[in-house]
């Protein structure tokens, strides 16, 4: 192994008493300098809190989390493993919102998750924000947990001085910070992603029962993260056998390890049935019905192992795993560098990775990555394999998608991205390049942070210099441009002009506007209503992707070049006034 992963203070260890002050300090000096940066970092989190609305799935997943919490039920928002949305109501268990009967239980799980959801905040409009922040702080709380998590796989494989490294550019991250509060699955499939190779790594280092439990749990949890973390089972599946076919060929025995393999699946299927909470095979008709409509589209395969029961998989985990298959499937409307489609491009996480990071971090991902294959081609230091083929699989996955609507769903890649550029500072600040190194690094970090204070609190809307001066919604689209953060601050604008109503494309806006008390006028409705003095126009809707098909034009329905170009007039216009640079005021045109 390559002396990067000795931890940079064993030598200072072994040469003073541990008794001794400064040797404590020193000995402990990057956990405290960890601890330091993620109390920043929490800072930035808590702050955002009050400042940024709930984003358009929070207003779904934040009710859905409560329902499975308080009384079971998966129908809602099932397209999500429910984890990380429990995680986020526990607090709400002490607020206790009301909650409605299901709207309509003859409806399919996406018209009952919408309704059902908004039903949920116009029941419970007068505790809007309280519920809305006490949600989020969780989903702080799991995001300080990751950094944590980071350092200590970091500390494991490059020791100390490359862990801290990569917790700096874990907490200033724009796309961290930005999702670091958001109840949704991005983060915690990032945490998952880290926890899980964690666990292998302990269990392949030396297999024992316990870490075979831990390294079950951890996949396990994966599962009920993120249906993409699906892809751990053939890796956890692997293990296990390339564990059980060593100790067989290099011991008499080889129970004890098929006792561990039995045991660790038996973790994971247990995990995942409790976060579904034991519930049996049974799949609400609606939903039966559901998937028998979608079969063409699917495929007969993947609707027979839909429908399929198989007694040790829940029956809405199986169902989660088909709506998602569904969605990518049927595509959806998306937008890259002025270029529309529903399909997606297999370029488009590549490309909007390169546009969402901050410079800095993505010159030392470029570099790193780089540098991990020629240590592992040329030096044979496996150990770096660890951290990159999260990395590649990841992405190799995600070019298959045809769901391209933001970089959040590269967030379990994140993680590893950072630990390799710790492992290349480290590196660097070594004795043979210390001089080189030292100077790289000052001006790198700085960079890094001069990037991350400018940018508070828009992270969500971040877009590097490779835009090259263009907007971002002419760019990119979606969550990756706005996502409803912003709607709080345009609610309280319109009330200190004196208006209360306004016409508006707003993501999340849809519903989150009229809790701040301003009357959301649909732009897209048909209906004649009374003019409002302004139009709020959300940086997705005027890049035109996320304008609905289906809306009437000259000839029957407006085309797609059409719908596209529906803000068309406001593109060139000045705003009154713009929000976090996702949402931006114009007055009125006729």
């Amino acid at each position: 192994m390559a002396e990067t992963t000795t931890p940079v203070d064993s030598n200072i260890k072994s040469q003073e008493p541990l008794t001794s002050e400064g040797s404590l300090l020193r000995r402990y000096f990057g956990e405290v300098i960890t601890s330091l940066l993620l109390l920043i970092m929490a800072v930035n989190l808590f702050t955002q809190l009050g400042r940024k609305s709930i984003t358009n799935d929070e207003v779904v997943h934040i009710p859905a989390g409560y329902r499975y919490l308080t009384n079971g039920d998966f129908r809602i928002n099932p397209e999500h493993p429910p984890l990380a949305k429990m995680w986020a109501a526990v607090p709400l268990l002490r607020i206790n919102p009301k909650l409605e009967p299901l709207a309509d239980q003859t409806a399919p799980f996406e018209p009952l998750s919408i309704s059902t959801s908004v039903k949920f905040w116009q029941t419970n409009v007068g505790r809007f924000t309280q519920i809305s922040y006490w949600a989020r702080v969780p989903m702080v709380i799991l995001s300080l947990l990751l950094g944590v998590l980071i350092f200590v796989l970091g500390r494991q494989l490059f020791g100390a001085r490359a862990a801290v490294i990569a917790v700096f550019l874990f907490s200033t991250e724009p796309t961290m910070l930005a999702h670091g509060t958001i109840v949704h699955t991005d983060m915690p499939a990032a945490l998952a992603s880290v926890l899980f190779v964690i666990g292998l790594f302990a269990y392949l280092r030396s297999p024992s029962l316990l870490r075979a439990v831990g390294l079950g749990l951890a996949t396990g949890i994966a599962l009920v993260t993120k249906f993409s973390l699906l892809v751990v089972v053939p890796v956890f599946v692997a293990a296990l056998a390339w564990t059980l076919l060593r100790k067989r060929t290099s011991q008499p025995s080889w129970r004890p390890v098929a006792l561990q393999a039995m045991v660790s699946i038996v973790a994971a299927l247990l995990m995942l049935n409790a976060a579904y909470r034991f519930q049996g095979s049974q799949l609400a008709e609606p939903d039966k019905q559901w998937i028998t409509e979608r079969s063409s589209v699917v495929g007969p395969t993947l609707t027979s192992l839909a429908t399929k029961r198989l007694g040790v998989v829940p029956a809405y985990y199986q169902f989660g795993l088909y709506a998602v298959a569904w969605h990518n499937a049927v595509g959806h409307p998306t937008s890259l560098l002025g270029e529309y489609n529903a399909r997606g491009w297999w370029y488009y996480f590549p490309v909007v990775f390169a546009l969402k990071t901050s410079l800095p971090f993505l010159l030392l991902s470029i570099v790193g990555v780089c540098w991990c294959v020629w240590m592992i081609v040329v030096r044979r230091q496996l150990v770096y394999l660890g951290v990159l083929a999260p990395v590649i699989i990841y992405f190799a996955i995600s070019s298959t998608s045809h769901i391209n609507i933001g970089v959040r769903h590269l967030a379990p890649v994140f993680p590893f991205l950072f630990l390799i550029g710790g492992a290349l500072c480290d590196r660097l600040l070594q004795s043979d390049t210390r001089r080189i190194g030292s100077v790289l690094g000052i001006v790198l970090f700085v960079w890094i942070a001069f990037v991350s204070i400018r940018t508070y609190p828009d992270y969500l809307s971040y877009a590097n210099p490779l835009v090259l001066g263009r907007e971002n919604w002419q760019v990119m689209s979606d969550s990756n441009v706005e996502w409803g953060a912003d709607v709080g601050a345009l609610a309280k604008y319109l009330k200190e002009h004196g208006e209360t109503r306004v016409q508006a494309a707003l993501l999340g806006g849809w519903v989150t506007l009229e809790l701040y008390e301003v009357q959301y006028v649909n732009a897209f409705s048909t209906e004649v209503v009374p003019r409002t003095k302004y139009v709020a126009i959300g940086a997705s809707f005027l890049n035109g992707s996320t304008v609905p098909a289906g809306l009437p034009g000259k000839n029957g329905f407006l085309t797609d070049d059409e719908r596209v170009r529906f803000f068309e007039k406001y593109r060139q216009e000045v705003p009154v006034a713009r929000f976090g640079n996702s949402i931006n005021l114009y007055l009125t045109k006729d």
